[in-house]
């Protein structure tokens, strides 16, 4: 994960020296999605065809070719869309392809805690991407803070596929198109209300979530710059930072909530509060008082 949120620690700072508009710096951002979007499905069923070690080795590679390519040749717009898609790509061939593993490997009523534990550390992940971004870039230059992210997919890969067994799918599908395009497998999950109640309200969320972490490092600068003294002296690369690592044991305790009170109800008032700072006197108030801290009353409910 450690190229994950590089390139929104080092936002404003590119966009300046690019001469970006908003517009073009956000689209950068979102093409990490987009990769993501469209190889995640693939790479996930691979795993039902190929040991998800081999999956997860490639979406390693994958990542840290696009971080170190980041670094060494992007030069503008373009170059940095094709970086931030392949980067992408790489981490959906890492993140589901590794739930595959943990799920295939622990069974039982400690299953749900486990994954809750591993999505929890895709926070830790974000964080230490901000803060390794904030810590290089003002040292050695905005290349050097990528070409150190680069090292984190790469390192992940080699040590799942060196020190988790080799498993070969218990019943292994032939390659098909399907494989490609798994609109089968996408008609049937949507079919299932509950399924479908769920995946489109993490969509939702997610709207939330990675909007907020998108942007979070040019907010607070934004925000800092409208205070009339100096607002909160930590780099607004390491408030980032923190805000993410509350988010994990948030998720770990708000798993538990959820095993006791019901994960539908827990979900609908976790959401309905994290709608709450979203209103607009609200938002003025807080960014008044604290200089640029609203992002982290947002991303906390995230």
């Amino acid at each position: 994960m450690l190229g994950f949120s590089t390139y929104a620690a080092l936002l404003p700072e590119l966009r300046d020296a690019w001469g970006l508009s908003n517009s073009q710096a956000g689209i950068i951002g979102g093409m990490f999605f987009a990769g993501y979007v469209a190889t995640v499905s693939l790479a996930t069923a691979l795993t039902d065809r190929i040991d998800a070690r081999r999956v997860y080795l490639a979406g390693g590679a994958a990542a840290a070719v696009a971080a170190a390519g980041f670094g060494l040749a992007a030069d503008g717009f373009w170059s940095a869309v094709a970086f931030q898609l392949l980067l992408g790509t790489g981490i959906a061939a890492t993140y589901m392809p590794g739930l595959r593993l943990l799920s295939d490997r622990i069974s039982g009523p400690y299953q749900s805690r486990y994954i809750a534990f591993y999505t929890s550390f895709f926070g830790i992940g974000t964080a230490l991407s901000f803060a390794i971004a904030g810590l290089i870039a003002p040292l050695y230059g905005w290349r050097s803070a990528f070409l150190a992210s680069a090292l984190g997919p790469l390192a992940a890969g080699l040590a799942v596929f060196a020190f988790i067994e080799p498993r070969r799918p218990a019943a292994a599908k032939a390659f098909s198109l399907g494989v490609l395009f798994p609109l089968a497998a996408w008609r049937k999950v949507l079919a299932d209300r509950a399924a479908a109640g769920f995946t489109f309200g993490y969509a939702a969320h997610c709207l939330e979530l990675f909007g907020s972490r998108a942007w979070m490092v040019a907010f607070l600068g934004y925000s800092a710059s409208l205070q009339p003294e100096p607002g909160f002296p930590w780099h607004a690369a390491a408030i980032a930072a923190v805000i993410n690592l509350i988010a994990v044991p948030a998720s770990i305790v708000g798993n538990e909530l959820a095993l006791r009170v019901g994960r539908r109800r827990w979900i609908v008032a976790v959401m309905a509060a994290s709608a709450i700072p979203c209103g607009r006197k609200h938002r003025t108030r807080v960014s008044a008082r604290f200089g640029g801290m609203t992002s982290s009353i947002s991303s906390v409910s995230g």
